[in-house]
């Protein structure tokens, strides 16, 4: 499952809830199982999302670019922080979840520039997701 969250915006398991007025935690019943919380506020920042573990998904892409203050702060319980803004919050984060794992992702920038780190991160979503 792959639930990514911004401001205006969410998408989940990549189908558009293109609804501006869509609360940002409306997912949390669904996450809060997962150990996963949506909260209100922005990640703080500033357009760059860090690297913050050596993983498949973060190899050759130290840094992402997204929207700045689009981005929808999350929290959680356990899992792997793969980057954090500027602030040390969470930006993307991997939890084991069943038989599965669950991506949260903060802004949907972190996959829609066209900066080669970024498209780098995409190439290796696909590949992993491929791997499973």
């Amino acid at each position: 499952l792959v639930v990514i969250n911004s401001s205006s915006e969410m998408l989940t398991s990549f189908i558009n809830y293109n609804n501006h007025n869509l609360n940002s935690r409306a997912m949390n019943p669904l996450l809060e199982p997962m150990g996963i919380r949506f909260i209100l506020g922005s990640a703080g920042s500033d357009n760059t999302a860090f690297s913050t573990a050596e993983h498949p998904l973060t190899a050759n892409a130290s840094y992402l670019t997204l929207t700045r203050y689009n981005e929808v702060g999350f929290r959680m319980d356990e899992g792997l922080v793969l980057y954090s803004a500027v602030s040390k919050r969470p930006l993307a984060g991997l939890v084991d979840y069943g038989e599965g794992q669950v991506l949260v992702i903060a802004e949907r920038g972190m996959l829609m520039d066209s900066s080669a780190r970024n498209l780098e991160f995409v190439m290796n979503l696909a590949r992993y997701a491929a791997e499973r």
